[in-house]
């Protein structure tokens, strides 16, 4: 009736089994999103996407000259579909923390494709039991919000991604600096705590060397110190694989 807990071995298997048959359910009655390949050959359709309790969903329209407030409106039933499907199962969308974009490209004189703007503030969703509504807002492209620990925007900028992942360094650096570890500690602590902490988010985004170089410099300084180096000891000895008499510490860039 409630579940099987917080942390109980059952409960991703049980995840699978009820949120696929929920996924299916969904796909047979929504819009979704379909994708061709320029010659036609190949085709998709993309329903709802999970990931544990984070899902999203799509659709889009490419058959004819579709309006913004058709597209919006498609958005809503789909989005209402999967919220009663949840409720249907015992469980509830997290309305607080529902959003949507729209991509509406705009070309400009010189034929520059850029992402417009929202027909709308919000979308309206009902609860699973009809007694309430909630808004839903809707997002510029160009603001990030974070999905499972990643701060994405559907513009592809990464300043927001940027910001995070130089103060969880800097932060990590401070805790080192300000520690009483030993040399052997340090060195556990960078491959074993600092580099999947910071690099977690790294597989999906795109960040210059250079920009690389500003989120690490600060760690960098801290670690190779508390390990017993100096400082100022030439990076090119710093990220030097061992067998090459390099002290085998990894680049950011080349981490991600």
């Amino acid at each position: 009736i409630f579940g099987t807990g917080q942390g109980s071995g059952s409960s991703p298997g049980i995840w699978l089994v009820i949120s696929s048959t929920l996924f299916d359910c969904h796909q047979t009655k929504a819009t979704g999103a379909k994708y061709e390949s320029p010659d036609r050959s190949t085709s998709i359709t993309l329903y709802m996407i999970g990931f544990v309790d984070d899902s999203s969903g799509q659709i889009n329209d490419f058959s004819g000259d579709p309006t913004l407030e058709h597209l919006t409106s498609l958005m809503q039933e789909d989005a209402q579909l999967w919220s009663d499907l949840l409720h249907s199962s015992g469980g509830a969308l997290e309305m607080t923390k529902c959003h949507y974009h729209i991509l509406h490209t705009v070309f400009s004189m010189a034929g520059a494709p850029v992402l417009g703007g929202n027909p709308q503030e919000y979308i309206t969703l009902k609860s699973g039991d009809r007694t309430t509504q909630h808004q839903i807002p809707s997002k510029s492209s160009h603001t990030a919000y974070k999905t499972l620990g990643c701060w994405k925007e559907p513009a592809g900028n990464q300043k927001m991604q940027f910001k995070i992942s130089k103060a969880s360094s800097d932060e990590l650096a401070r805790l080192l600096q300000s520690s009483a570890c030993s040399k052997t500690d340090a060195w556990t602590f960078y491959y074993a705590i600092y580099l999947p902490s910071v690099g977690y988010p790294f597989p999906v985004c795109h960040f210059t060397r250079p920009q690389m170089e500003q989120i690490q410099k600060k760690a960098v300084n801290s670690i190779i110190s508390k390990c017993g180096f100096c400082c100022k000891t030439a990076r090119t000895i710093v990220f030097g694989p061992s067998k090459y008499a390099g002290m085998g510490f990894r680049h950011a860039y080349t981490e991600q």
